[in-house]
């Protein structure tokens, strides 16, 4: 039986390729193995015990690509991805605001829940802050009066009566 052809047509070597090589008595595959007698590379077979001494020193050959495709970015049919999850938020059931972690702020994932002891009553958890009173323009214009007359500096007149 004849092995794969390692050479081209007119006896040049292959460009760069390794060629597999079978054994001609038994057509199994050839393994690279080690002559230890004569300090050489050969293909061996396994089932018999045929053996060709090897043309070149290259039994295996990684090739990496490093050209980007034509598709990169395109995204079209990332939408009809049945593996693709879509994105429901869980909402609190007691006062409906959606469920976010305490720590990065990121929406919680679904079926995965943090059981943590809480010292707060229920009933104050969930409770949004209490809103200021409802004032008249009147006080509101007198509160921020007073205020920005405690961030001025004192000018010379109220230095002087201090």
């Amino acid at each position: 039986m004849a092995d794969s052809p390692s050479a081209s047509e007119n006896g040049q070597p292959s460009s760069g390729k390794v060629a597999f090589r079978f054994c001609r008595e038994c057509s199994n595959l050839l393994y690279p193995k080690e002559d230890k007698v004569n300090n050489a590379l050969e293909f061996a077979c396994r089932t018999c015990a045929y053996s060709e001494p090897a043309t070149t020193a290259c039994i295996y050959n990684n090739t990496i690509s490093s050209t980007v495709g034509d598709t990169a970015g395109i995204t079209q049919d990332v939408g009809q991805d049945p593996t693709v999850g879509l994105h429901i938020p869980d909402f609190c059931t007691l006062c409906g605001q959606e469920i976010r972690c305490e720590i990065c702020g990121q929406v919680t994932d679904r079926g995965f829940w943090l059981e943590v002891e809480d010292t707060d009553p229920p009933t104050e958890a969930h409770t949004p802050p209490p809103s200021p009173p409802l004032q008249s323009h009147d006080q509101t214009s007198q509160q921020l009066d007073q205020q920005q007359q405690r961030l001025e500096p004192p000018t010379d007149q109220q230095s002087q009566q201090q």
